[in-house]
């Protein structure tokens, strides 16, 4: 887990030195694409970085702050597309990403790998500011879990939130159960997120 912070932060750092110093456009690059519509290819962005906990379950309570520390959520969306009309506050955008939840608070080695596919909706507020919610099904592509529970092969998530310049909040909820049978346990993450 120290590593995955490692690489994040890291990655976070560089991509704010490149874009400083080769003026790179962040948002991404534009396609072509007809009068009424501005479609744009993003890499890297947008990054989540944060912390959760485990919901509507009887076995699993809230860890507190020290298990909160324990708990550690990572996303990156390698490849995205936006589509924005010309002259609307609306955009949206269609991505693939890859999360990392670990759970620590749990149990040691609780960490899971997805695959997502997040659909987003962003309404721009003012110069800078944004307002989004995402839908997303995740597919599970690593494990690690010393538990007697098999993880869901397939996750389904709504996220939300606000941002403003390069940095936001975001918070997001787990709509299917983290394991596959005999317990109702959900995911609720919540952290900062870097170009929305």
């Amino acid at each position: 887990m120290k590593r995955i912070c490692l690489v994040a932060v890291i990655l976070v750092l560089a991509s704010f030195a490149a874009g400083a110093q080769t003026q790179y456009n962040l948002k991404g690059k534009d396609l072509p694409s007809s009068r009424r519509v501005t479609t744009t290819l993003r890499a890297v962005f947008p990054i989540y970085l944060g912390t959760g906990t485990l919901v509507d379950s009887p076995d699993y309570g809230f860890p507190g702050a020290a298990g909160l520390v324990k708990n550690f959520t990572f996303g990156i969306e390698p490849l995205g597309l936006r589509f924005a009309a010309k002259g609307s506050p609306l955009e949206s955008n269609l991505a693939l990403r890859y999360t990392y939840v670990g759970m620590g608070a749990y149990a040691p080695k609780l960490h899971a790998g997805y695959l997502g596919f997040p659909f987003r909706v962003a309404c721009k507020v003012g110069r800078s500011g944004k307002v989004f919610a995402n839908a997303s099904i995740d597919l599970l592509l690593t494990r690690n879990a010393l538990t007697e529970l098999p993880l869901n092969p397939l996750r389904a998530s709504m996220e939300g939130g606000i941002s403003w310049g390069a940095l936001g909040l975001w918070t997001g909820l787990g709509l299917t159960p983290v394991f596959q049978t005999g317990n109702t346990a959900k995911t609720l993450s919540f952290g900062i997120v870097v170009e929305i």
